[in-house]
């Protein structure tokens, strides 16, 4: 309720007086007595004045704090961000005085570290099962080239769209960690068979990559299918999960694309020039294994 300044200064403050005392006794059965302190008008004991101040007073670790919230409309949080940050430094402010971003813009930042580590742990992880499947770790380094393929595709997604880089977009990209790396496996996997009946790389790799090429396809048409209602987000709400189908539709076609044309090519050097010093360093490995072995064998013999 209102009131003026004539009406606060009139109002009632009791007083405790000194010289009254309480004569009679108290026992824990009867009612405390009744007594009315004397008043006194607040305008005889402070100066009433109006101002502008806070209708309430909001406090962060014994600190006083004001917040400053806004709406974001057609614009991504990281944009925002920047422009808040570049326009704060050009302000000085009192001495005591700081600021900082909200939990909002904090949480993302918690949610983005540790998405990147789960994303990095995936990479190895698929790395570690892709070598103990092939016995081998140059194969899956051929196969793990898929990945960073992918990215360009999520960042070409994500321009032409005009979307964000957001928490569901970094979901997408850990789905894309496990499923670009399938094209590449059927390349690599096909090939390694036919070079096990006696072809050579080259024909291996020639052979294998168009007969590989259906299945590549159907399987990647058939993603893109599935993630297409939720790149276009016609539905209401489903504005938020929009970046996760635009990420994984994006990377899938372009690392699809560039898989069937990168992946042969690097397996076929790496089959040309790596294979073969790797060979030779097993083989004079082994044969100076041997050779100590031998060595040992005769120096026993006249002991014997």
């Amino acid at each position: 309720q209102r009131r003026s300044e004539a009406a606060i200064a009139t109002l009632g403050v009791p007083i405790a007086s000194t010289s009254t005392a309480l004569s009679q006794s108290v026992t824990p059965s009867a009612p405390l007595p009744q007594t009315s302190l004397p008043t006194m008008p607040l305008g005889e004991l402070a100066n009433l004045r109006f101002g502008v101040g806070p209708s309430e007073i909001t406090r962060q670790n014994k600190q006083r704090e004001m917040d400053v919230t806004a709406t974001l409309l057609n614009a991504p949080l990281g944009q925002v961000v920047d422009e808040a940050t570049a326009a704060m430094a050009r302000i000085t402010l009192p001495p005591g005085y700081s600021w900082q971003f909200g939990q909002s813009v904090t949480d993302q930042a918690n949610t983005f570290a540790s998405l990147g580590l789960i994303v990095a742990l995936a990479i190895l992880l698929v790395y570690m099962l892709l070598a103990a499947q092939f016995e081998s770790l140059l194969h899956p380094l051929v196969i793990m080239i898929s990945v960073p393929l992918a990215s360009i595709g999520v960042v070409l997604a994500l321009l032409l769209t005009h979307r964000s880089f957001g928490l569901t977009a970094f979901i997408g990209v850990l789905m894309l960690v496990g499923i670009v790396v399938k094209n590449a496996i059927l390349v690599v996997e096909f090939t390694n068979r036919l070079r096990s009946r006696g072809l050579s790389a080259r024909d291996a790799v020639l052979q294998a990559a168009p007969l590989r090429l259906r299945p590549i396809v159907m399987t990647t048409l058939a993603t893109v299918g599935g993630m297409l209602p939720i790149a276009i987000g016609i539905e209401q709400g489903s504005q938020t999960q929009a970046p996760l189908g635009t990420v994984v539709i994006g990377g899938l076609l372009v690392s699809t694309t560039l898989s069937l044309l990168v992946i042969p090519t690097l397996y076929l050097w790496v089959a040309t020039h790596i294979e073969p010093r790797m060979h030779r360093r097993s083989g004079a490995s082994t044969n100076a294994h041997s050779g100590l072995t031998d060595q040992g064998a005769t120096v026993a013999e006249p002991v014997r």
